[in-house]
């Protein structure tokens, strides 16, 4: 990113959602709408953890109005008094993916994603660090990567509306000359027809 030449910006992938959500309203009465993402969670989640660690850094450096703008646009909503993650993930990793979000001592994690949940933000966090130690005005160079990590990601943004299709969109998209393991396999071809099975009697509630 910090090479990019200015107005340039860098292609980051496919981004694919499964739509059709509730509307979440937060206090400020903005309207989000909930999405599953099929793929493209680990570039998600690693920029939400470099957009975490810009915004602890920029706290320290005085800047608790821009950190606080950043941390709402893109990390947290309040609803009901309560705050949100914009981006959820598994349950295997949500107390580290917490703890990160919110400033807490992160314990040591239990499961193997939460170790490379928190292994990745220590590792973003030094970088920054180092950004930041090595600058003549490291607001100046924080507020420069976050508006390239704001502005200068571009995504091919595509969205299903029907689970059914999730399974061969996955299958395409992660095949990659790799072969995909049986239960990946029969998993996609079970949704695919799933989805061309004519629609059953419905249950009869007594």
């Amino acid at each position: 990113l910090r090479l990019l030449e200015p107005g340039k910006t860098h292609y980051t992938g496919t981004v694919v959602l499964l739509g059709g959500g509730e509307q979440v309203v937060d206090d400020e009465l903005n309207a989000l709408v909930r999405a599953d993402v099929v793929d493209g969670q680990q570039r998600l989640t690693t920029i939400c953890l470099l957009l975490n660690e810009l915004r602890r850094a920029l706290t320290s450096a005085g800047e608790s109005a821009r950190a606080h703008g950043l941390r709402r646009q893109f990390l947290l909503i309040q609803k009901d008094g309560v705050l949100r993650h914009k981006l959820q993930v598994g349950p295997a990793s949500i107390a580290s993916w917490a703890a990160l979000l919110s400033d807490q001592q992160v314990g040591p994690p239990e499961t193997l994603s939460g170790k490379r949940l928190l292994n990745a933000a220590l590792q973003i966090r030094k970088h920054v660090d180092a950004l930041v130690s090595a600058a003549n005005n490291p607001v100046d160079e924080l507020v420069a990567l976050t508006n390239l990590v704001v502005t200068g990601l571009r995504f091919t943004l595509y969205t299903v509306d029907q689970q059914a299709e999730v399974g061969v969109i996955f299958e395409t998209l992660n095949a990659r000359g790799t072969t995909l393991t049986e239960l990946e396999t029969a998993t996609t071809s079970f949704l695919f027809l799933a989805a061309r099975l004519p629609v059953g009697p419905q249950p009869v509630l007594a």
